[in-house]
């Protein structure tokens, strides 16, 4: 399994014409063709007017097929014709979940109330293996301490190599607060800090809202 974290910066002036046109006119054409949507989000730190989405896919053979199969439909061509003002730059990355990853292994739960979703993206020195394997070991069983709420953890196979990600929800941002707090007070979160932070060459994160359409809220 492989997730598709595809990132679309948009106009400013145009973000809520594209928020209601793609759930009406793009996302039902994909979704036709087999596309699965697990999350759509919009920044809310760092560059703002972005638009996050992930995309489950089998592996790189079953996201060319659908991706070819949508962009063949002529909904699609109608639908595409109201974007060129809108967003002016497009990335893509393809995450390899690790085994303790819930998103891209399985379902996810469903919850009630948006929340706020968190993406870190870290450059490791050494293999990813070995960081992920301590993260397993030492990081998951304090991440239970409060209630877990890393739902993604990916390794990265396309672009910057030795990347690691992963991906919170957070109830609220004063939830994450707390949160860290606690952490930052645990013995041991700081001996899990002390085995895998030395490996940590730079730290990213930016924080988002899903929009109303989005599968995780």
């Amino acid at each position: 399994m492989m997730i598709d974290a595809r990132t679309y910066q948009l106009y400013p002036n145009r973000v809520a014409d594209f928020l209601v046109d793609y759930p009406k006119l793009g996302l039902p054409v994909q979704q036709r063709h087999g596309a699965r949507l697990q999350g759509y989000f919009m920044t809310i730190s760092g560059t703002l007017n972005q638009a996050v989405h992930y995309w489950l896919y089998d592996g790189a053979g079953d996201r060319e097929a659908t991706r070819k199969a949508f962009s063949s439909d002529p909904d699609w061509a109608n639908y595409v014709k109201t974007n060129p003002d809108r967003f002016y730059r497009q990335h893509t990355r393809f995450l390899v979940p690790t085994k303790f990853s819930t998103m891209g292994n399985g379902p996810l739960p469903k919850w009630e109330r948006k929340g706020v979703y968190e993406e870190r993206s870290y450059i490791i020195r050494d293999s990813v293996p070995g960081y992920a394997a301590t993260f397993e070991k030492l990081a998951l069983p304090v991440l239970k301490k409060i209630d877990d709420p890393m739902i993604g953890f990916f390794s990265v196979d396309t672009g910057e190599i030795n990347q690691v990600v992963h991906i919170w929800r957070w109830q609220s941002l004063d939830a994450r607060l707390a949160a860290h707090a606690r952490l930052g007070a645990d013995p041991d979160w700081a001996a899990y800090r002390k085995e895998n932070g030395p490996r940590v060459l730079q730290q990213e994160t930016r924080l988002m809202q899903p929009v109303d359409f989005s599968p995780m809220q």
